[in-house]
């Protein structure tokens, strides 16, 4: 091979290096990240404060909930915020399923987009639920409550500013399952129930 060839495959090879590069730095790598939480990719880790109620008021726990921790389990994280009436609507739903299946964990998650910590601790116990759900009574839920601090927690799991959103994750930390509204026991029942049975 002469040293003109040598040079216009060294050439051609640098190019293509290059335009690889560029690919993946203009585009690639600047996938938003909700558009990475998609069924059959791993789930994002994250860690949240947990609230919690006595039986009379909710408060800020010294407890906080992280997936990872959870793993070898199915998890469901339905996000919700307490301006959505959709999602304050559909929490019932997660509460029967928490209580019917306890071996899953079942996270009702809302983060710093909602409003702080605080605030969301005020509303539950105003009971502002009622203004969505009159006859509802949430002290006492099945499930847990989770605040995340980042205002970019629910983005990366999936919300891209429609609420609610659910995702299920397989014992093994991949997304099997994620709907942008809301959802039914029946509709857990039959996501879970198959990854229950592969146990």
């Amino acid at each position: 091979m002469n040293n003109k060839v040598v040079s216009i495959v060294a050439q051609s090879l640098a190019g293509v290096v290059l335009a690889g590069a560029l690919v993946y730095y203009n585009f690639i790598d600047k996938v938003p990240a909700e558009e990475k939480a998609k069924v059959g990719t791993v789930c994002v880790d994250f860690t949240v404060q947990r609230i919690v109620d006595d039986g009379t008021s909710f408060s800020a726990s010294d407890e906080t909930y992280t997936l990872s921790e959870n793993q070898g389990k199915v998890r469901i994280i339905n996000m919700w915020a307490t301006w959505c009436a959709a999602c304050v609507a559909e929490l019932p739903e997660f509460d029967e399923f928490a209580k019917d299946y306890p071996e899953v964990d079942v996270l009702a998650l809302t983060d710093a987009s909602c409003g702080s910590l605080s605030g969301v601790i005020n509303w539950l116990g105003n009971r502002g639920w009622t203004a969505y759900d009159p006859t509802g009574e949430w002290l006492g839920r099945t499930y847990k409550i989770g605040f995340g601090e980042s205002t970019e927690l629910l983005k990366e799991l999936g919300s891209t500013g429609t609420l609610p959103v659910t995702v299920i994750v397989d014992q093994e930390g991949t997304i099997v399952y994620k709907k942008k509204s809301t959802v039914t026991y029946e509709d857990l029942k039959a996501v879970v129930e198959p990854l229950l049975a592969n146990e």
